[in-house]
């Protein structure tokens, strides 16, 4: 997994940060999820196409904590996330090819390190399964996708 790249998968799914919350919404299964704290410095990396050594590193420059923990926690959440089909491996990397490419604004002080955690929400799964751009009955109101 080392050697491998991770991006978001676009345009299946669509991701805003509000504070320091990412939300990520994925238009293909309806539901919608939540990052913060590590799991949202996880994702900033992502988004720029990331390896997990390239993760690691970004973590390590703003937690404090143990290099084989992080390493292990971020390799289980990227397989969480890429379970959930929101990351899928890159095919083109980074400009950059060493952990340069990723660049997170570090903090005064490190933070202590706790796991990335992924946050599922499935009760606005049929609101966001409507397609009203392509998916418009006769009257002009929004069907559900089969």
């Amino acid at each position: 997994m080392t050697s491998k790249f991770f991006r978001i998968n676009t345009p299946q799914i669509v991701h805003h940060t509000i504070e320091q919350e990412i939300i990520i919404i994925d238009f293909e299964t309806g539901s919608y999820f939540s990052l913060t704290g590590t799991g949202a410095t996880v994702w900033e990396c992502l988004a720029q196409v990331a390896s997990l050594d390239d993760i690691v590193d970004a973590l390590m420059a703003q937690y404090a904590g143990d290099r084989a923990e992080i390493r292990r926690d971020a390799e289980q959440f990227l397989n969480e996330l890429e379970r959930e089909a929101l990351i899928v491996p890159s095919a083109t990397l980074p400009v950059k090819p060493s952990s340069s490419a990723v660049t997170i604004a570090a903090p005064k002080a490190l933070l202590s390190f706790q796991p990335p955690t992924l946050a599922k929400y499935t009760d606005m799964q049929d609101l966001l399964l409507l397609d009203p751009i392509h998916g418009v009955d006769e009257q002009g109101w929004p069907v559900a996708k089969t």
